[in-house]
């Protein structure tokens, strides 16, 4: 009996260990609007000017992204139909797969953008007390927006 709870446990672990990766790869598109989020505006010593950028940053982003998520739905769409149908046309099928990699690319580097103009829109304390206080702050986060200590 005591063997098979060590087993059991390991297990779980396992499978439940599993489940983001299997999320991240088949979850579902983004939604629109998943830029930049500022649910705090009192970001210490925030001049109306940064205000200003970050606001068109973040209105900029979420076309963007918004774009870019219908485009990628759309192929995704266009295979999974390809993958219903007896008649698979393989050469579609591959030229899709290269499709959606290339949106997943463009939405990255948008992602990219977006990090790289913020660290140009505030200043250190500012950045630092900004990501603090974003939903999803660090990777496995058990509490997404919690202050880092």
């Amino acid at each position: 009996m005591s063997i098979r709870i060590p087993f059991f446990t390991v297990a779980v672990l396992l499978t439940t260990a599993s489940i983001p990766a299997v999320r991240a790869q088949e979850g579902p598109p983004p939604r629109p609007g998943r830029g930049i989020t500022v649910h705090d505006p009192a970001i210490p010593g925030l001049s109306a000017e940064q205000s200003r950028k970050i606001r068109e940053l973040r209105n900029d982003s979420a076309s963007r992204l918004a774009a870019l998520g219908q485009e990628l739905r759309n192929y995704r769409k266009s295979l999974e139909d390809e993958y219903r149908s007896y008649q698979m046309d393989t050469a579609a099928v591959k030229k899709l797969n290269r499709q959606i990699n290339d949106v997943q690319r463009r939405m990255l580097e948008e992602h990219t953008r977006v990090e790289q103009e913020m660290r140009e829109i505030l200043n250190s304390s500012q950045f630092r007390w900004l990501k603090d206080r974003m939903p999803g702050g660090r990777i496995g986060d058990e509490n997404p927006g919690r202050p880092r200590r």
